[in-house]
């Protein structure tokens, strides 16, 4: 849950509104703190999963930035 609540405090648009651009520099600000790639991919993970929720449960009209695979 902190690496979903890290992403919202990082983000400086409405949630619905991120696009792949927004999570590109995402990774670059990670990489900038120098994570490791399997970190960063938990982070992406959490994002991916948080999107599902909002189409899938909340039924919110979102697309999901976050490419799966």
């Amino acid at each position: 849950m902190s690496t979903l609540r890290q992403f919202v405090l990082w983000l400086d648009c409405p949630i619905e509104k991120a696009d792949r651009r927004k999570i590109l520099t995402f990774i670059d600000t990670l990489l900038d703190r120098r994570l490791h790639p399997k970190t960063i991919n938990c982070y992406l993970d959490s994002i991916r999963s948080f999107y599902k929720y909002l189409k899938e449960e909340e039924e919110i009209e979102v697309e999901n930035p976050v490419k799966s695979g």
